[in-house]
């Protein structure tokens, strides 16, 4: 890694951490402030590097440039004045017998190049970027050059294309993994759904109990600042939450629970971003032990335990830490999630780069 881009990770992480300092251990406004933090990372909209100087309108222009010095037995076999290929398929007693597979694959291009020719006037004498060549030793001589250029280039076009296809399907798997995280798999109209996003909306101990959390970020936020005794604001003086002993309206409070996290989004994601917002949320863990048995929480609570009590009100992750050692056992779903988003975005990044290089 870079020196830059390290400092520039690790600027990033210490700014995650600084806030948490700041707050008063097991205070809920810091799960809170670690929550919108994933929040945050989950939401922000990633921009694909664009790759602006596609070489495939060069080759295209070289094709057609090609097809204008062509003999005039090769440009006849096409009808350029149609909407589509015309005719559909090579001439049966123009393709050779050796050769009638290749024809056909690269018939429609041909035919192409023939209707952008015909399209730009070229070697018409109507633009002085496609003079006429009018000496026919000349024609043959730049017709050689060219497909020369042709065969030289056109591997490069379809790495390229190659590339762009990668792109689009590497941001696809992004959007899929961010999505995720924050709502869980089976999420609808941007909302955790139950089982696989929120293990219920019927109480919070339906909801949050042991063994329950990790399926999103949104589920375990909510589990962090509703609990089961009253509407005490203790995540957040900008969210009223709901006494969680019934179902919980989750449309309507996860919307304001969203809205009570101010902090401005950063105008790019990045995998940096990420790495610094699961850097902050494992700060905040607690490692509580309890007869050698190590628990591990996020939230307030005096003891071990997350009832889901005014003075319990906390997100257990025990089941995903060692019970002894209290480190990572096993990932996190939603944590998971992001990890691999990052990884993603590192490759995107890489792809993009590939692209411009080869466009060069």
């Amino acid at each position: 890694m870079a020196l830059s881009m390290w400092l520039n990770h690790c600027a990033l992480i210490v700014a995650a951490l600084l806030p948490l300092a700041e707050t008063a251990a097991n205070d809920n406004a810091a799960a809170h402030r670690v929550y919108c933090g994933l929040l945050t990372v989950a939401t922000t909209p990633y921009t694909t590097s664009d790759l602006n100087d596609d070489p495939s309108t060069a080759f295209n222009t070289i094709l057609a440039m090609n097809f204008s010095t062509s003999s005039n037995d090769w440009t006849a076999m096409f009808d350029t004045s149609k909407d589509e290929v015309s005719p559909k398929k090579p001439p049966e007693g123009k393709t050779p017998a050796t050769d009638k597979e290749t024809w056909a694959k690269m018939w429609p291009e041909w035919w192409a190049a023939g209707g952008r020719c015909v399209t730009e006037k070229m070697g018409k004498g109507d633009k002085t970027a496609y003079p006429p060549i009018s000496k026919p030793a000349q024609k043959r001589q730049a017709h050689r050059e060219l497909q020369k250029l042709i065969d030289a280039t056109r591997q490069l076009v379809t790495q390229y294309q190659t590339v762009k296809t990668d792109l689009k399907t590497k941001k696809a798997q992004l959007d899929s993994y961010l999505t995720e995280a924050l709502l869980g798999e089976g999420n609808t109209d941007g909302l955790p759904t139950t089982p696989k996003g929120i293990a219920a909306v019927t109480s919070w101990a339906n909801a949050c109990g042991a063994n329950l959390p990790g399926k999103s970020i949104a589920a375990d936020f909510l589990c962090a600042c509703n609990n089961n005794a009253d509407t005490t604001k203790q995540c957040s003086p900008l969210y009223t939450p709901h006494t969680w002993t019934s179902n919980i309206d989750v449309n309507t409070k996860w919307l304001l629970l969203k809205s009570s996290c101010k902090k401005p989004f950063p105008a790019a994601l990045s995998a940096a971003a990420i790495h610094g917002a699961l850097a902050a949320f494992a700060a905040q863990l607690q490692h509580k032990d309890n007869a050698g048995t190590k628990h591990t929480i996020l939230g307030l609570s005096g003891d071990h335990q997350c009832t889901g009590a005014a003075a319990k009100l906390c997100v257990d992750y025990t089941a995903y830490f060692d019970k002894t050692t209290g480190h990572t056992a096993t990932k996190i779903p939603w944590k998971e999630k992001l990890e691999k988003a990052a990884a993603t975005i590192t490759e995107l990044e890489a792809k993009a780069l590939e692209g411009r290089n080869l466009a060069r």
